[in-house]
C-alpha cells in the first residue's frame, strides 16, 4: 500500500470510527471502506495525473506562443526585404526606361533580368561582341556596381540550325554551343571591362531549349535569339 493510500485508508476509517463509535464494524463495512478509500485513491491519482497533463499543455503553449513571435519578427523581416527589393529593381527599371537596347524584366520575386538581343550584341552566328553590345553591357555593368548580388549570364537562340560554315567549325555542337560562346563573352566583358567580381557571376547556355515565344515567325525567332543577365537581387 502506498503511503497515499495508507492516509487515505486512515481517514476514512477515522471518519467512520468517529461517526460509530459504539458499534463495532462488520467485515462487511470494512470491506466497503476499504473500497471506499481506494476511490479516493483512484480520483486522487486521476486528479495529480490532469494537474500534470495541464502543466504540460501550459508549457507547450508558452513555446507554441513563444515561436509565433519569432516567426512573426521573421515575416516581418521577410516584408521588409521585398519592400527593399522592390525599391532596388525600382530604381533599375527607371534607370533603363526607353533603352532600346535594353529591356529590364522583373523575375519573380528573387529579382530581375536585363534582355540584350542578338542584334544588339552580335552579328548572325556570332560570339563576337560588336559596338553596340559592349556599350549596353557599358550600362549594365554600371547599374550593377556597388552591389554584391549574384549574377548569372544565360544565353539563348531560337531553333535554326546552325548553317555558316565557319561558326560549324567554332562550334560544332550547333545553337547549344553557339548559345554558351556568347554567354562566355558577356561574361568576359563584365568581368574584365565592366568591372564586376568574377565570384559574383555565373554562365549558362540554353541554346533553343527555353524560348520565350513559338519559333514559328521571324519576330519570335528574334525574340528567342537574346543573352538575358539574372540578377538575384536579395
Amino acid at each position: 500500500m502506498t503511503v497515499a493510500r495508507a492516509r487515505i485508508v486512515a481517514a476514512v476509517f477515522l471518519l467512520a470510527g468517529v461517526g460509530c463509535k459504539s458499534a463495532p464494524r462488520s467485515e462487511q463495512q470494512e470491506a466497503e471502506l476499504r473500497n471506499q478509500a481506494g476511490v479516493i485513491e483512484e480520483q486522487q491519482e486521476r486528479i495529480n495525473q490532469l494537474t500534470a497533463d495541464r502543466d504540460a499543455m501550459d508549457r507547450r503553449l508558452k513555446e507554441l506562443e513563444a515561436k509565433l513571435a519569432k516567426a512573426g519578427s521573421a515575416q516581418q523581416a521577410v516584408e521588409e526585404a521585398k519592400g527593399e527589393m522592390s525599391e532596388s529593381v525600382r530604381r533599375v527599371l527607371e534607370r533603363f526606361k526607353g533603352d532600346n537596347q535594353i529591356e529590364v524584366i522583373r523575375d519573380g520575386g528573387s529579382g530581375y533580368r536585363f534582355v540584350l538581343r542578338e542584334s544588339v550584341l552580335f552579328g548572325t552566328g556570332s560570339s563576337d561582341l560588336s559596338d553596340d553590345g559592349r556599350r549596353a553591357l557599358g550600362r549594365v555593368a554600371e547599374a550593377l556596381h556597388g552591389g554584391n548580388q549574384k549574377v548569372s549570364v544565360e544565353g539563348h537562340t531560337d531553333n535554326v540550325p546552325v548553317t555558316r560554315e565557319e561558326t560549324r567549325k567554332k562550334y560544332p555542337r550547333g545553337n547549344i554551343e553557339l548559345s554558351v560562346g556568347r554567354a562566355f563573352a558577356v561574361y568576359d566583358y563584365l568581368i574584365k571591362d565592366g568591372g564586376i567580381g568574377e565570384a559574383r557571376v555565373s554562365v549558362a547556355g540554353f541554346g533553343p531549349n527555353r524560348p520565350v515565344a513559338p519559333n514559328t515567325s521571324d519576330v519570335n525567332k528574334w525574340k528567342n535569339r537574346r543573352v538575358e543577365i539574372r540578377v538575384e537581387d536579395k
